[in-house]
């Protein structure tokens, strides 16, 4: 995905939103989720209503959030590799995926 095309981005796209085949979340620099697509929320086996206060931060387990956070952003590519994400109870995915910063927010794109 080309980076300029997030930079306006608030959200993810509405024809992003229902894909199962490409992982797309947008986050805080608090470990926050302020949207996903289905996708994510599968990987995750996540859903809104159950997040404690959108804390998703714990579902990217290596490279583990905070070394995102923490990464220098070269341009406003912070991390490209494999991302493993999943729920709590350790059983993760990996996935090939790319994370780009734009300000205070981390966007995550990543493909089986």
């Amino acid at each position: 995905m080309n980076p300029a095309l997030i930079e306006n981005w608030q959200t993810i796209p509405d024809y992003l939103k229902e894909l199962s085949t490409l992982v797309c979340a947008l986050f805080d620099d608090n470990g926050r989720l302020i949207d996903a697509n289905r996708a994510f929320f599968q990987i995750a086996r996540i859903t809104p209503v159950r997040l404690d206060p959108w804390q998703v931060a714990h579902c990217l387990s290596n490279p583990a959030f905070a070394q995102l956070c923490d990464a220098a952003a070269s341009g406003n590519l912070v991390y490209q590799g494999i991302l493993n994400i999943g729920p709590r109870d350790g059983t993760a995915h990996s996935l090939h995926g790319t994370v780009y910063r734009h300000g205070p927010r981390l966007w995550l794109v990543a493909a089986p």
